[in-house]
C-alpha cells in the first residue's frame, strides 16, 4: 500500500512520501503512526528551535562531560577525545527537498539490532528491531521518538562517526526535553 500524506515537516516541505509496504499487521501500523507523530512533532519546533536546543544541550554536554558520565550512559568505552570530538561542532542543520519513510523492509541485514537508518532522503524503520506493544526500540535504551528524531537530525545534514552521543543524547533528548516545555540541559 503506497500513501501520499500532506504533513507540515519544517517550513518549506510540502508533502512525504511515505512507503507503508511493510505496514501490513496492526503493531507495525501502531509503529509507522508513532513514527509520523514523531516527524509531525519535530516539525512544530521548526528546524531553526531544534538546532538551538540540540546546540544548548551540546555545550551543556561539553562543560559536564567525564569518564563517569558517559560509562553511566553505556558509552565507558568512548575516550573523553572522542566525546569531546563528536560533540565540537554546532548543529547545522539545512532543509531536506523530501523525505521518503520506509516500511517496506522489516530487518537490516548487516545490523539486524538496527531500528531506524536515515541516508540520502530515506527514512526507513526496521520493525523487527522495534517493540509494537510497548513502542521502543528492542535494543535501545530510548523511546521511539527519540531514535526518530536522531534519524531526522541525518536527514537534516548532521553526521556523527557513532552518532550515540552527538545525535542521541545531544540532539534526540534536546528535541524530546524541548516538545515537554523543560530545558535542554538535565
Amino acid at each position: 500500500m503506497r500513501r501520499v500524506r500532506p504533513v507540515p515537516f519544517w517550513s518549506r516541505l510540502e508533502l512525504l512520501r511515505v512507503d507503508l509496504v511493510g505496514a501490513t499487521t496492526e503493531p507495525k501500523q501502531r509503529v509507522a503512526d508513532a513514527v509520523l507523530r514523531a516527524i509531525d512533532n519535530f516539525s512544530d519546533l521548526g528546524i531553526k528551535r531544534v538546532a538551538d536546543v540540540c546546540n544548548a544541550r551540546r555545550v551543556w554536554l561539553l562543560a559536564t562531560l567525564s569518564p563517569d558520565v558517559l560509562a553511566r550512559r553505556g558509552l565507558g568505552s568512548m575516550s573523553m577525545e572522542a566525546a569531546r570530538e563528536e560533540l565540537a561542532g554546532p548543529f547545522l542543520l539545512t532543509l531536506p527537498e523530501s523525505i521518503v519513510l520506509r516500511f517496506d523492509r522489516d530487518v537490516w541485514p548487516e545490523r539486524p539490532l538496527t531500528p531506524m537508518s536515515a541516508w540520502g532522503n530515506e527514512f526507513s524503520v526496521f520493525m523487527d528491531a522495534i517493540d509494537p506493544q510497548h513502542l521502543r526500540p528492542r535494543h535501545l535504551n530510548m523511546s521511539l521518538a527519540v531514535t526518530a528524531f536522531h534519524e531526522l537530525l541525518h536527514l537534516a545534514g548532521d553526521w556523527a562517526p557513532d552518532g550515540d552521543l552527538r545525535q542521541t543524547w545531544a540532539g534526540g533528548e534536546a528535541i524530546e526535553r524541548a516538545l515537554a516545555h523543560l530545558p535542554p540541559e538535565g
